[in-house]
């Protein structure tokens, strides 16, 4: 057991770290790009302009995803 406890406590700051690096990584990647961040298929977008009012307003940020038609 105190294998496993000394295992877990050396990788997952290892993971944690490598998770965050990833993350920056990408985020870097998209701003170079002009593109928006996706994260597991997922992106945040603002809204720019009140053309969505009532449902949504100029600033909100909003999650996409895409799918198949």
């Amino acid at each position: 057991m105190e294998k496993v406890m000394f295992l877990v406590k050396k990788t997952v700051p290892a993971a944690i770290i490598l998770f965050i690096m990833m993350i920056m990584l990408s985020i870097f990647a998209s701003i170079s790009s002009n593109k928006p961040l996706t994260v597991f298929g997922f992106k945040s977008l603002t809204v720019l302009s009140n053309s969505m009012v009532p449902v949504f307003e100029a600033g909100a940020v909003i999650i996409t995803r895409e799918i198949d038609a």
